[in-house]
């Protein structure tokens, strides 16, 4: 996908579920791990990364022992740290297990909870082993890049059942802020789940909102059918557009995953004197986005 070069990935720091989640079984006896990735994977800066982190878990209270949520850090090798903390600030049941990487130009965590004293020597060798299956991304043409599922400069092949992420991209539009959310998950859908227009529209209505619709209909991303929702809406002056665009997949696989596309562009909160983006402008943005998503080469 082809965005404009300014716009920078936000990445979501493992302490707020990480960019992404590999989900492992198909039943309640599931386990799931999160990663966050960084890429800006330089020495200093991965033990700094480590050392605040490390920092916060120590400040951080948990009321049941009126001590750290730390427990211990432990070097694993160069460029692999373990951080070990309580998962709740209300309990010392479940233990969250943090495996700091430094690959390539980017800085990855993993990071897993314990619920027994007896998974945590497991789950710690799965994290560090889930390492050697990560690769860079390269930096020419993705037909030149690994398989697996790609956040930032890393690509990941764990060998998941299951995987969802929500990637987001800041910018600006002529002045405004933008935002583009690209969703991705392989669950399977349930076969009544009303599509994207229609559950969009009912939301709409029910929380009163009142938007001009620009355009809505079916879209094919990569080439895969779906439908789009285009509108846009003035609040306290301020121009705001919400763009939506997803498949239409029952059964999506890692190859043909469940595709959720959102802009946003505007500033509901701010005191600009700028209007907003006009429609024109918002939509071509838009259309190029959407037009330039295409499957990497198997």
């Amino acid at each position: 996908m082809d965005i404009p070069a300014q716009w920078k990935r936000q990445q979501k720091g493992i302490e707020r579920g990480g960019d992404a989640t590999f989900y492992f079984g198909h039943d309640e006896d599931f386990t799931k791990v999160d990663v966050s990735v960084a890429d800006d994977g330089k020495d200093g800066e991965f033990e700094s990364s480590v050392l605040a982190r490390e920092a916060w878990l120590r400040k951080k209270e948990n009321f049941s022992t009126d001590g750290p949520m730390l427990l211990s850090r432990e070097d694993i090798r160069p460029g692999v740290v373990l951080l070990s903390s309580y998962a709740s600030v209300d309990s010392t049941d479940a233990i969250r297990l943090e495996v700091h990487a430094l690959l390539d130009a980017s800085r990855v965590v993993l990071g897993e909870t314990a619920y027994s004293v007896d998974a945590r020597a497991g789950i710690q060798a799965r994290l560090v082993s889930m390492l050697s299956s990560i690769r860079g991304s390269g930096k020419n043409d993705a037909a030149d890049s690994p398989k697996g599922f790609c956040i930032g400069g890393a690509i990941f092949d764990p060998g998941s059942d299951y995987e969802e992420s929500g990637i987001t991209y800041a910018g600006r539009l002529g002045g405004v802020p933008v935002r583009l959310q690209v969703d991705v998950n392989t669950f399977e859908q349930a076969s009544d789940e009303p599509g994207l227009i229609e559950r969009g529209e009912k939301n709409l209505e029910g929380f009163g909102v009142r938007p001009k619709k620009l355009r809505s209909g079916s879209r094919q991303l990569a080439g895969d059918a779906g439908e789009e929702w285009l509108g846009a809406f003035v609040e306290d002056g301020q121009r705001l557009h919400g763009f939506y665009a997803e498949t239409n997949v029952r059964k999506p696989t890692p190859e043909k995953p469940k595709l959720l596309l959102s802009l946003l562009a505007g500033d509901e909160d701010s005191n600009s004197t700028i209007g907003g983006a006009d429609d024109d402008s918002a939509i071509a943005l838009w259309d190029q986005i959407l037009t330039s998503i295409r499957k990497r080469p198997e």
